[in-house]
């Protein structure tokens, strides 16, 4: 998490959160200088911490598919993020692809089915 926190904080004026289950992953990010200002919570996908509409952007980088309850989880960042707000996911498709990637993109395509430029965000790596 804090790696790439810290790749989105090299922008000025972002204002950044993360969520880890791991107390252990947080500690660590807390320790990088650039996420001094960033909210770090402990908790789960399924149920963030955060007030409706807090956000403008919502990432995902590599997480998704480790995450059980997908549905729940889209439905979280669809409360969280603003109107307009964008949904940022990578799933690695590697060998699996087809079928399993479906599994997990298949919701943030259901959710956000109408985005602007959501097709090409939705792609297997």
């Amino acid at each position: 998490m804090g790696l790439l926190l810290e790749f989105l904080a090299q922008e000025d004026g972002r204002q950044l959160a993360g969520v880890d289950r791991s107390a252990h992953s947080l500690a660590l990010a807390r320790r990088r200088p650039m996420l001094s200002e960033a909210r770090l919570e402990e908790g789960r996908a399924q149920e963030l911490p955060f007030a409706d509409d807090s956000f403008d952007a919502c990432v995902s980088h590599m997480a998704l598919m480790l995450m059980s309850e997908i549905e729940q989880v889209v439905a979280e960042v669809a409360r969280v993020l603003s109107p307009g707000g964008v949904p940022a996911c990578v799933v690695g498709g590697g060998a699996v692809g087809g079928e399993a990637y479906e599994r997990f993109l298949g919701p943030y395509r259901s959710q956000w089915s109408g985005g602007a430029g959501m097709g090409c965000c939705l792609q297997p790596l």
